[in-house]
């Protein structure tokens, strides 16, 4: 076929309305087998299960204060929660919804990144701090002090590091 360059186009296939969920929705993770979408509602202090045949939400989770960061751990069928609010970082059972466990961090848990080949999970969080959870065995493994806030940040697995975005140092760091 022919390359197109710049002429591709995004067309609308559904549009999934959440009318139970108020305030604003920040992250989101996919379960690309059950065809699922887990939205961390934050303003809503919820995730909402989005069941992507029925186009419709299937499940409310509450529990999780300001849920910022999500991602889908399918080798154990959990869902990671990362909350804003208290810096819990909540594992649920992504059939049963029900809360499988909690690591705490020092407050305002944000991004989560999962590497599902290393089965390590990486979280930013508080006033300047990642740090590696063990998912399996829902453990702290590793702590590093940032001198801000991770925004996000993004794995580099080529050269085993990461880039982390700390914008109120105006300053990108490298781990």
């Amino acid at each position: 076929g022919q390359k197109m360059y710049g002429n591709e186009k995004l067309a609308l296939v559904r549009e999934i309305i959440m009318p139970s969920v108020k305030g604003r929705i920040d992250h989101m993770a996919v379960n690309v087998k059950d065809k699922v979408v887990y939205v961390a509602a934050l303003g809503n202090n919820s995730v909402e299960v989005i069941d992507l045949n029925k186009g419709a939400a299937i499940q409310s989770i509450k529990g999780v204060e300001e849920p910022q960061g999500i991602a889908y751990l399918p080798e154990q069928n959990e869902i990671a929660v990362a909350s804003g609010d208290n810096g819990d970082c909540v594992f649920f059972n992504a059939s049963t919804f029900e809360r499988a466990a909690t690591v705490h961090l020092a407050g305002d848990a944000d991004n989560i990144r999962y590497d599902a080949l290393e089965k390590k999970m990486y979280v930013g969080y508080g006033n300047g701090g990642m740090v590696m959870i063990d998912p399996v065995a829902h453990k702290l493994i590793g702590d590093v002090k940032l001198p801000a806030h991770p925004e996000s940040f993004q794995l580099d697995k080529k050269n085993n590091k990461l880039y982390v975005n700390l914008p109120d140092d105006h300053s990108i760091a490298v781990i």
